[in-house]
């Protein structure tokens, strides 16, 4: 099977086998699609999981105890194929472990990520759980990229509202900053002028939501260390909010050789987060 379908009475989600994404959350009552549909023309993806790192490695590489290995932007999770688990009515879950020719080439560390969707009502949550198979640490990051669609003919009228006011500086390599201030970051300031990702540290809000006022897509970003939003170009009718790195207590190190540290997850040890995306 490459998908499967949740579904009840007000909305359903269908989820992919392909870099465990969800191709549709679809409000029933409104008839509104929410999710990206993955138009190569502007991004080809929908809302893979980045793992084992985040953005890209110097010369796409790092070396693990002498060994060059190569890994493309964000890891290699958002491009392979997930083997199906548990299967109920309202709830299914999705296994990624490694290969030998991975091992080889990527990533030379055993583990199992798994990813389980539930479909509560007009909610659909995620519990995303990695566990280390092999016998020494497993060096790792994890964060979201999910897209959402907005029509471009109504780009402008659409907003991010936040749960609470927030007060906080983008990271940009640019000298300028951009600041967020207060509850929104309106599309019609055109913030994606200044930057295609903004992204955040430090913010309060348990979540925000993407709405016209009318209608709103909410996402859980409570206990992220970052929160980014992206869009690739002024013709994308699409925006991503991107929860970045869940907040623990693991030991950390640079494995990744990039001058900053990832995690490092015990042998047998498990780490699990949870978001949603929640349709108001």
């Amino acid at each position: 099977m490459k998908t499967i379908l949740l579904e009840n009475e007000v909305c359903l989600a269908e989820i992919s086998a392909q870099a465990a994404e969800v191709h549709r959350f679809y409000d029933k009552s409104r008839g509104i699609e929410t999710i990206w549909c993955g138009d190569p023309q502007h991004w080809a993806n929908r809302n893979p999981i980045l793992f084992p790192h985040l953005g890209s490695l110097p010369q796409g590489k790092m070396v693990i105890e002498g060994k060059e290995y190569h890994s493309g932007n964000h890891g290699f999770a958002r491009h392979a194929l997930f083997e199906w688990g548990t299967i109920e009515a309202d709830r299914v879950s999705l296994v990624l472990t490694n290969t030998a020719e991975r091992k080889a080439q990527e990533y030379p560390f055993d583990f199992k990520l798994e990813v389980v969707y539930q479909l509560i009502q007009k909610c659909l949550k995620m519990t995303i759980t990695v566990t280390n198979l092999d016998s020494q640490k497993l060096p790792f990051e994890i964060g979201l990229h999910p897209a959402f669609a907005v029509p471009l003919e109504r780009f402008e009228q659409f907003w991010i509202e936040f749960e609470q006011p927030e007060q906080a500086e983008a990271e940009l390599r640019s000298k300028e900053p951009f600041l967020l201030k207060g509850r929104m970051l309106k599309f019609a300031d055109r913030p994606f002028e200044r930057s295609k990702a903004l992204f955040f540290q430090g913010l309060k809000s348990r979540w925000c939501t993407l709405t016209d006022g009318n209608y709103g897509l909410r996402v859980k970003i409570e206990h992220m260390e970052k929160v980014g939003f992206w869009r690739p170009n002024s013709e994308a009718p699409m925006v991503c909010i991107e929860p970045w790195l869940p907040l623990n207590t693991l030991a950390r190190q640079d494995t990744f050789g990039r001058g900053k540290e990832n995690w490092l997850l015990l042998p047998k040890a498990s780490f699990s987060f949870e978001t949603y995306y929640e349709i108001i």
